[in-house]
């Protein structure tokens, strides 16, 4: 099985952790366009309650993505990177989709040195959390 996501675990709280991970995408250069409490919308639409708290963000550097729609604008379906923080009782886990894997995906190998350099600044962020 491919390894999908970059990941590291933290024994600290999902709040916590989210404050962190919000200082280190800015001190990177990135952004969060938009967060999702799946854990809310998994109980409200189905009744069915997760065992712990999943928090999707949508992750994004406006250049790289910039670059990236300039060669390829079918890119968008791969856009924002898709991050995700995971609270259990006992730590807190945050992952980012891979971005070297996801724009190797399209074939186009112009975007290889992008999903490098993105997967270079989530790992810095991952470092700095």
């Amino acid at each position: 099985m491919t390894d999908f996501a970059l990941k590291r675990t933290f024994e600290a709280d999902v709040d916590a952790v989210l404050e962190r991970l919000q200082t280190a995408l800015t001190a990177e250069g990135l952004g969060v366009l938009y967060t999702l409490e799946f854990s809310d919308i998994i109980a409200d639409k189905t009744g069915h309650q997760l065992p712990g708290r999943v928090v999707g963000l949508g992750v994004c550097s406006p250049d790289l993505a910039r670059q990236a729609l300039e060669l390829d604008p079918s890119i968008a379906a791969l856009l924002p990177c898709g991050a995700f923080v995971i609270g259990t009782q006992n730590s807190t886990e945050v992952g980012f989709l891979d971005p070297a894997l996801a724009l190797g995906l399209t074939g186009n190998e112009a975007l290889g040195p992008l999903g490098v350099q993105a997967r270079a600044m989530l790992q810095r962020v991952l470092a700095e959390v």
